[in-house]
């Protein structure tokens, strides 16, 4: 989190780039992530011919959060075309808003634990968009400081993740913040 209040944290940044950037009177845009996720179901619902299998057709989200280790805040949740988008929106807002941001940034509990949640998927398409606040790190007596073992960790479970058929897309916010970077890190090469 940014001491300067002139300044965006990360974690807020991190929020805008899922619900859309905050007006100075209070409102969003609709240029996040969710706003595009329910438009795109919305209108894929919309355009499909009536058919008896109209109920297999579901889009799902999940969020799973993670520092020193991951947890869900909010689980696989199907949306079909008999869903309330505008609702539904709402709610998954209202989670994103409650994250918080603790600890280190250990990357391969984040993977490990989206990678177990899409397990009980039933799309055949598995996608996982992974957003983090900075590179991965440890807690120690000097506070977080970068781990390359971290990034290993995360790279092997990327790696887990194609061999179940998940493609993950990685966004970074801040890292370029940190001047420890090593640009040799297994973190920035493809998988």
């Amino acid at each position: 989190v940014c001491n300067d209040s002139s300044k965006v944290s990360r974690l807020d940044a991190l929020k805008e780039a899922l619900n859309g950037a905050k007006r100075s009177n209070g409102t969003t845009d609709d240029t996040g992530f969710v706003d595009y996720f329910f438009k795109e179901a919305k209108d894929t619902f919309e355009s499909l011919p009536v058919t008896a299998d109209d109920n297999k057709i579901v889009r799902e989200l999940g969020i799973v959060t993670f520092s020193s280790s991951a947890s869900t805040v909010m689980p696989l949740t199907s949306y079909d075309k008999n869903s309330n988008f505008d609702v539904e929106k709402a709610t998954v807002e209202n989670y994103i808003n409650r994250i918080s941001g603790n600890g280190a940034t250990n990357p391969a509990t984040g993977l490990a634990a989206a990678n177990k949640m899409l397990e009980n998927s039933s799309n055949s398409s598995k996608y996982i968009i992974f957003l983090t606040d900075g590179l991965p790190t440890t807690t120690g007596n000097s506070g977080n400081t970068y781990n390359n073992q971290s990034a290993i960790n995360a790279r092997k479970q990327a790696e887990e993740n194609v061999k179940d058929g998940i493609q993950t897309f990685v966004i970074g916010v801040g890292v370029g913040d940190d001047t420890e970077k090593d640009s040799s890190s297994p973190l920035y090469s493809p998988v």
